[in-house]
């Protein structure tokens, strides 16, 4: 007669050497290991914008001295927030005018950086409107923005 108790043991030992082989075989280590998503390529978008207004302040009218808005263009000066953005009105960019300089018009410089590369952008100083720009056109450095008459 087969004794019920050694064949549940030897069925015992047999599932507890299975299950240490199968560990054996599937190390932890070997999950696989997450890919961190691409960064997209960043650059740094440069621009102007021109007040071509009477409401220009400026010490002489020499051209390469600092000059600034006045009146309706007040908000116009050196530290007025430019802001970039992408696809679905997101912010991608921030950055500030430079000190403006005379030259027959008051011209400022700005500099965004780290601008995600994309198709398509819109760009607002202050609280101007926001005007649309080709990544061609920043190619090109054809980012320009006018105010005044």
């Amino acid at each position: 007669m087969v004794n019920k108790g050694v064949i549940a043991g030897i069925g015992a030992i047999a599932a507890v050497g299975i299950a240490a082989g199968t560990y054996a075989l599937w190390p932890a280590s070997s999950a696989p290991t997450p890919t961190p998503a691409p960064t997209p390529a960043t650059f740094d978008l440069q621009g102007t914008v021109t007040l071509t207004s009477v409401d220009v302040v400026y010490e002489t009218g020499r051209h390469g001295e600092e000059c600034h808005g006045r009146n309706g263009f007040k908000d116009m000066n050196a530290g007025a927030e430019v802001t970039v953005y992408g696809a679905n009105d997101t912010v991608i960019g921030t950055g500030q005018l430079e000190q403006g300089v005379w030259f027959d018009s008051c011209v400022f410089r700005f500099t965004v950086p780290s601008v995600p590369e994309t198709r398509f952008f819109e760009v607002q100083v202050s609280h101007r409107g926001r005007v649309a720009f080709s990544m061609d056109d920043v190619r090109a450095m054809k980012v320009a923005l006018q105010l005044g008459p």
